[in-house]
Order: structure tokens, then C-alpha cells, then sequence
């Protein structure tokens, strides 16, 4: 997780390694995009820029999810949540079977779906519950400090 939001929060930007670009990444790309152009989307975000937690924040503005990441086994908690490792992407959508026959020749889970008024993500060991609330509060706060 070099380089990552994750590691400059503790001071650590230049510690660990820097996520590898995986071989099949324009494959993963391609990918992604002709799911966006299917139209079968409602919602797509990168995991650049703060990993899971942060693109899962970023799209549950309006409505909460439930996620469930305990079943990714080759992943410690804190990697799981906040890697930035490139060419992965959270996909929202009413029709996963089609979106699903769009990603059948790149890797891709299903990890939850969208419900509720709270963004729910359970891992191994803990589950957290942020309040769409408390997302837009964090925005809010985060705005006021970038405008001065």
C-alpha cells in the first residue's frame, strides 16, 4: 500500500511497496467502460485515492449499502479497505446478470448491494456502519477545509 492516503495519514507515505499495475489491467479497463456504455450501470467508481471504504463512501451520498468483504481471504482488513491498487473499480446496478456477462472475462465479485440508509461493510473481523449523515458531514467538513 505505498504510496496510498492510507499510509500518509500515519506519516508512512514512502513506506511498503507501491501497488504493481496487474498485466490484464487494459483488459479490466475495457472492461469497465463497455459496462458504463451498456447504460446497465448506476453507479461506477475507481478505488484510487483511499481504496474500498472511500469509493464505497463516495457513491452511498444518497443511499446506503451493505457490503460484505470477509469472504477476500488473501487480504489483511486495513489492506482490504484502503488499498489503492490499480485497475479495480465498484460497479452499481439493477441488472447484475448482464453487468456480470459484461465482466465475464475479468476478474469480479459481487460484494453487497445498494439498500437502506446506511453504508454497511462487513469484514473478517468487524463491521462498520457510517450514516449517510455522518458520509456528508465528513464531505461537508472536508470542503469547508480545502475553501479556507
Amino acid at each position: 500500500m505505498g504510496g496510498s492516503e492510507y499510509y500518509a495519514c500515519f506519516g508512512a507515505q514512502n513506506a511498503g511497496k507501491v501497488p504493481q499495475v496487474p498485466k490484464n489491467a487494459p483488459k479490466i479497463i475495457k472492461a469497465v467502460i463497455e459496462a458504463v456504455k451498456s447504460g446497465k450501470l448506476s453507479s461506477a467508481h475507481d478505488l484510487s485515492l483511499g481504496g474500498m471504504v472511500t469509493g464505497l463512501a463516495k457513491m452511498c451520498r444518497d443511499v446506503g449499502a451493505k457490503v460484505n468483504l470477509s469472504e477476500i481471504a488473501e487480504m489483511q482488513a486495513d489492506e482490504l479497505l484502503f488499498s489503492e491498487a490499480p485497475a479495480r473499480a465498484l460497479l452499481a446496478t439493477g441488472e447484475p446478470d448482464a453487468v456480470m456477462e459484461i465482466l465475464k472475462d475479468v476478474p469480479h465479485i459481487v460484494v453487497g448491494k445498494v439498500e437502506g440508509t446506511t453504508l454497511e461493510i462487513k469484514v473478517k473481523d468487524f463491521e462498520i456502519f457510517i450514516s449517510l449523515k455522518e458520509i456528508s458531514e465528513a464531505y461537508g467538513s472536508l470542503t469547508k477545509f480545502m475553501m479556507g
